[in-house]
């Protein structure tokens, strides 16, 4: 998630409510996606979860001998993160990124959703520059507008014309998949990129 200040009302609402948040999403079935990224990786590939959230997806990957670095921008999810999935967690925003080259894979589940889209591509570059060559990122979007939660986090929605469009004008990439998804609360656009 992105942030301006220490009072950005997403950060907010993630540290203020981390809890009901965590009980909401840690048991959420990612089986899809993961079978997808992990397919795509070496074995123990070096992953970094960006906005790593309850740490469900980090212990997953763990659990299956990836080794994994996660950050997030509330000190609540990282604090959880670090104890439930025993990973090194840093508490940054999005757009304080410098990692250049350093993984096989970069996961960023319902992360970039929060980032405004004027800020999207530079800050989706942020992640693409994290990933050594051949190195895939797997992003997950909000598709519709329906039941958008009255909590004062930001969200931006995308279609699969945005998505195709935001992947071609990056030099150096390739997209790998894109599917599509739902569950009780939206529509998803899931898409993995490998770095050329």
């Amino acid at each position: 998630m992105n942030q301006h200040s220490e009072s950005d009302p997403t950060v907010e609402y993630y540290n203020q409510n981390a809890s009901a948040f965590i009980s909401r999403t840690i048991n959420i079935d990612m089986s899809d996606a993961y079978h997808r990224f992990l397919e795509v990786l070496p074995e123990g590939a070096r992953v970094l979860d960006a906005g790593c959230g309850s740490g469900r997806d980090a212990k997953y990957f763990v659990d299956h001998g990836l080794d994994v670095v996660a950050f997030d921008a509330s000190e609540k999810m990282v604090n959880h993160t670090r104890e439930y999935a025993g990973v090194i967690v840093e508490q940054l925003r999005l757009d304080q990124l410098q990692y250049k080259e350093e993984f096989d894979g970069v996961w960023a589940c319902a992360s970039l959703l929060h980032v405004r889209k004027d800020e999207f591509v530079s800050t989706f570059q942020n992640l693409v520059n994290a990933l050594k060559s051949s190195g895939v990122i797997y992003v997950s979007l909000k598709q519709s507008e329906s039941n958008v939660p009255a909590s004062g986090r930001h969200f931006s929605y995308y279609s699969a014309d945005e998505v195709n469009k935001i992947i071609s004008d990056q030099p150096g990439l390739e997209l790998l998949d894109l599917w599509f998804d739902k569950n009780s609360e939206c529509g998803w656009i899931n898409f993995l990129a490998k770095r050329l």
